[in-house]
């Protein structure tokens, strides 16, 4: 199924707590999984967030500072991440040592492994990305506060979508800083602005704590069913089905803020009697699929197959034709399902991909195309670089949130420990 397919038909939202830990998925109607987050009872840090951090000291070497943001948690910030420096300037020129800032969190962050090589690590990889660049994130637009101007995301290609877009931006007065999101050509004008009016007012809110002595928290980032319902605003949600009281509270409250109209379609689904907790989600049978995820192969429609490793450096991804008679068919099925692969299993970094016998130019021009469809429902940015020397497609992810398979991992850890 084609991202414009999921787009167009009506989804389900599944909202079910396990131990601590959020689980929410959109399903299709033959019950596919369009998308899944979680937000781990061992995370550290969530994405979004915004801290009142403490400078502790300035790195020239890799020109970032690092800040204390409160319960023992540390935080870097690179130079680039301060709007009001001028690129290539030296971070001591804005920042020094016991100086207080307002960051935001870019990397979530999760307790590292208790093993030999984790003392090893250099410190910026045992730390968040933050930034001073903030970014509030709604429905239909993002507010940026600190980058004036009104103006269109980057990610948005489609030139109809931008013209479209532009005259909207036009209209949005009375609140500066705002990106719009290709959601945002769905809604009127006057919905744009309500939210634009709710983010600059949470804004301001936030500017009455930086007087505070000591780091601490301000805000926390989006959880799970807000980036679901966040990421999905363009398409048709049929129903959210929660299975947890608290986890319902918070989306009336959420719900009430952003999206009025998705109000009457929150429902209560408990589900009991089942193994091991997760009612809903085995009511629905998906918990076979999610299992799936944390698996290398996957097996294509045509008999070819999808060979995928995760390292500490990268992703490989293999395209084998196994029994399948055409190269071209098997390539085309995997373009589309590497994309559902690497949304759902959170992949990011560098991601190579061996699609199977790509020589012809023509073919890599078709898949290419292919590649920027299915990628259109990620949420997060991903580019494509086109095929190396090598012969390799590559492809790269800024996620915003650790993997799948890091996040099973850790808390199966957890919970056996």
């Amino acid at each position: 199924m084609t991202a414009a397919q999921v787009k167009q038909q009506a989804l389900d939202i599944l909202v079910e707590d396990l131990s601590g830990s959020l689980w929410v998925a959109a399903i299709e109607k033959n019950n596919r999984i369009a998308a899944l987050e979680i937000d781990p009872f061992t995370e550290l840090v969530r994405w979004g967030s915004i801290y009142w951090a403490k400078v502790e000291r300035i790195d020239s070497n890799i020109n970032a500072a690092f800040v204390d943001m409160g319960y023992d948690i540390k935080g870097m910030l690179p130079a680039s991440e301060i709007p009001s420096l001028p690129k290539g300037s030296k971070i001591g020129k804005k920042l020094r040592t016991g100086q207080y800032v307002m960051v935001q969190v870019k990397t979530a962050r999760q307790p590292l492994e208790d093993d030999e090589d984790a003392s090893a690590r250099p410190e910026s990889a045992k730390v968040s990305k933050v930034s001073m660049d903030i970014a509030l994130q709604g429905r239909y637009l993002i507010y940026t506060p600190l980058s004036p101007g009104n103006r269109i995301s980057r990610r948005i290609k489609d030139a109809a979508v931008r013209k479209q877009l532009s005259a909207m931006v036009k209209d949005i007065k009375e609140v500066n800083g705002c990106i719009l999101r290709a959601s945002a050509a769905s809604i009127q004008t006057d919905m744009l602005v309500r939210e634009a009016k709710i983010q600059k007012a949470i804004w301001d809110s936030l500017q009455e704590f930086t007087a505070e002595p000591e780091p601490a928290l301000l805000m926390l980032g989006p959880d799970a069913l807000q980036r679901v319902l966040a990421d999905f605003s363009t398409s048709r949600i049929s129903t959210v089905q929660i299975a947890d009281d608290e986890r319902r509270a918070e989306a009336d409250n959420w719900c009430d803020l952003y999206a009025p109209e998705l109000m009457a379609k929150l429902q209560d689904r408990k589900v009991t009697g089942t193994r091991n907790g997760m009612g809903l989600f085995e009511a629905r049978d998906l918990l076979g699929q999610i299992e799936g995820f944390v698996r290398p192969y996957v097996i294509l429609p045509s008999g070819g197959t999808i060979v995928i490793q995760e390292t500490s450096i990268g992703t490989m991804i293999d395209v084998n034709t196994a029994a399948a008679s055409s190269t071209a068919t098997v390539n085309h099925e995997a373009a589309s399902e590497i994309a559902r692969q690497i949304r759902l299993r959170n992949l990011g970094g560098a991601i190579l991909v061996d699609f199977a016998g790509l020589n012809d130019k023509a073919e890599q021009k078709r898949l290419s195309a292919a590649l920027i469809k299915a990628f259109d429902l990620d949420p997060c940015t991903v580019e494509l670089h086109g095929v190396t020397k090598l012969g390799l497609f590559e492809i790269s992810r800024h996620r915003r949130t650790p993997s799948l398979m890091e996040r099973v991992e850790l808390m199966q850890g957890q919970a056996e420990g």
